[in-house]
């Protein structure tokens, strides 16, 4: 499923999300406190749309009560770009959908490689 959401800097693109994923989110803002904007996610001390550093702040919540690495949402969107380019996932695709204007950005996630990458790079050759 596709929805059309508007970015942070008023840029409006097409993001994609499975079905049990729009029935969270039907979920969610069916039982939300009403809203005057758009947005389904809301700050709880304004009720305006959620930036990015709430969401950051959300995440951060969630992992330490996780137990886990706290992680931030860029940390996760970098981990969107470099987990499509071990997937071999053609980088326009990949501008495409993290909503990148410039594709060096893009490429700037399949620039990280480490020594499993370089191995099977290798592999490549020798098969």
């Amino acid at each position: 499923m596709y929805c059309n959401g508007e970015w942070q800097r008023g840029k409006l693109r097409q993001i994609y999300f499975d079905d049990a994923t729009r029935d969270a989110l039907r979920g969610w803002v069916a039982v939300r406190p009403p809203v005057d904007h758009d947005c389904v996610f809301c700050s709880r001390t304004t009720g305006g749309p959620l930036l990015a550093r709430g969401v950051s702040q959300v995440i951060r919540r969630l992992c330490k009560t996780a137990g886990i690495r706290s992680l931030g949402a860029h940390s996760l969107r970098h981990r969107v770009g470099l987990t499509f380019a071990r997937n071999h996932v053609a980088p326009r695709i990949a501008q495409h959908y993290l909503g990148h204007t410039n594709i060096t950005i893009t490429l700037s996630y399949y620039q990280d490689v480490d020594e499993s990458d370089l191995r099977a790079a290798g592999q490549l050759l020798t098969s």
